[in-house]
């Protein structure tokens, strides 16, 4: 009622609009039933067909399918658009058999059937695999007198392919050509493709220069194409004559380029290429479209040894706003660790402890036992335990609990002379069951003698006898003579 004071006819530019408007597919659909019921607008073609379309969007198919049938009872005469918007809805979701009977309907309800409806059939049957089926079809289709256009040609090359039935797609081009249907740009990416698909680049390569010579400009996606089938095939070298190529004609590489080339040089350890491209993004400010690359480029440049430019891909994620991981930080401090740098590991384990980068929830990249353990020990043997410990805590807040580590910290803090710190991260570990070593607490009791106090020492050469830890005769004899 309020929205009829508000409001005091509903002609068709307003319930098309407030359909269109609807961000909600339940209140689109409930808003056309109730000016339907409340007899304040006869539905016309436009707004049956806007309401199939929003509720073929929201997976609502059901309801756009009784919607659709009913409309002969309002008065109203179904056209082929509004079918093939529900063929293409059921596509989708992948219910191609509802999408051949819907198909096969029109002709029983005396709906005419264009091209325009065999090509959403095809595409819906080639993009499940269907490839017999839609051969079937395209014979019925000839036999009907509907001659295929250039689309309908895209897409059974394009569902041949995709099924592996290259030699088929290879006859459906020829039989395009044969009708005097030229091939367009995206023909030839399709074919291009499939070649790629299957690794046959002397083929990829052939319609590659066949469309050049027809003045058929290639574009991105068709050098993208190229880029990504010579990286499968391990011709690397290929892969950047087509960027430099590419570039020449001015097609500007984009992220997809960029992200297919990556990994084909990190594979052939051309490292030097591979930090010119990720510069060369940064530029451009273009990140990738997978974030797993800048592990493989960290990991392949510490490979190679140069760890400089392992460092400024962490740089470049910064730059590019891509956010940098524990896992990323750890393969940089592990290898550190293994080049005798440690100054430099421990910057960088600075940047991890200080921005809390380790316990961020998002993560899926974290640190490795080789990455933290070699630092642990480093900080632990260089009177840095407690940065060590930090470190650690922050670890078993995701649920680490590393005997290495924790062993190592226990001999750090005893031969820092804090033997408590140690011993309470010793009750810790008992606590939750994590294996002790002997050494460690030979540590933890010699560092307590040290400090003159034979009882904490006493404790903690207890704790060593009944977590069966034997020890030396002579630390035991030093505990004794302490207390007396």
């Amino acid at each position: 009622n309020s929205i009829r004071n508000l409001v005091p006819s509903f002609d068709h530019e307003l319930v098309y609009n407030v359909l269109h408007g609807a961000k909600n597919s339940e209140h689109a659909l409930q808003f056309f039933r109730w000016v339907e019921r409340s007899n304040l607008f006869e539905h016309n073609r436009e707004t049956h067909l806007k309401i199939i379309e929003i509720l073929g969007r929201a997976s609502k198919l059901n309801h756009a399918r009784c919607i659709l049938l009913d409309m002969p009872k309002k008065g109203l005469e179904w056209d082929e658009d509004m079918w093939v918007l529900m063929i293409d809805s059921y596509g989708k979701e992948g219910i191609v058999q509802e999408s051949v009977k819907l198909f096969q309907k029109m002709e029983e309800l005396g709906v005419e059937r264009t091209i325009k409806s065999y090509d959403a059939l095809f595409k819906v049957i080639m993009r499940r695999g269907r490839f017999m089926m839609a051969k079937r079809y395209f014979n019925k289709m000839l036999s009907e007198g509907i001659e295929p256009t250039r689309h309908t040609f895209n897409v059974m090359i394009w569902g041949f392919f995709l099924s592996g039935k290259v030699e088929t797609a290879n006859r459906f081009f020829e039989d395009m050509k044969s009708r005097e249907i030229s091939p367009d740009v995206i023909t030839y990416n399709t074919m291009i493709n499939g070649y790629c698909r299957v690794k046959k680049m002397e083929e990829a390569e052939k319609y590659f220069v066949e469309m050049k010579g027809k003045n058929i400009e290639p574009t991105v996606v068709t050098y993208t194409t190229l880029i990504k089938g010579y990286v499968s095939v391990d011709q690397v070298d290929d892969a950047l004559r087509l960027v430099e190529e590419m570039k020449g004609y001015g097609i500007k590489p984009n992220a997809i380029t960029y992200s297919t080339l990556l990994p084909g040089l990190c594979n052939a350890e051309k490292m030097s290429e591979a930090r010119s491209i990720l510069k060369e993004m940064v530029d451009k400010y273009i990140a990738p479209t997978d974030n797993s690359i800048f592990m493989r480029l960290i990991s392949s440049h510490c490979k190679v040894g140069n760890l400089d430019a392992a460092a400024d891909v962490l740089k470049a994620m910064i730059r590019l706003s891509v956010p940098t991981e524990a896992g990323h930080y750890g393969v940089l401090i592990e290898n550190y660790c293994k080049a005798g740098q440690y100054d430099q590991a421990v910057k960088l384990l600075d940047k991890l402890i200080e921005k809390d980068i380790i316990v961020r929830p998002q993560s899926t990249l974290h640190m490795e036992p080789s990455a933290y353990n070699p630092i642990v020990e480093y900080l632990c043997n260089n009177g840095q335990t407690s940065k060590a410990e930090a470190l650690v805590r922050q670890l078993m807040k995701l649920g680490v609990q590393d005997p290495t580590a924790l062993n190592t910290l226990i001999r750090g803090h005893s031969q820092e002379g804090s033997p408590d710190s140690a011993f309470e991260l010793l009750k810790i570990m008992l606590r939750r069951k994590v294996d002790s070593e002997k050494s460690a607490y030979d540590s933890l009791v010699q560092s307590y003698l040290k400090k003159s106090e034979p009882a904490d020492a006493k404790a903690a050469l207890d704790s060593m006898i009944e977590n069966d830890h034997l020890p030396d005769s002579s630390l035991f004899r030093s505990v004794m003579e302490s207390l007396f």
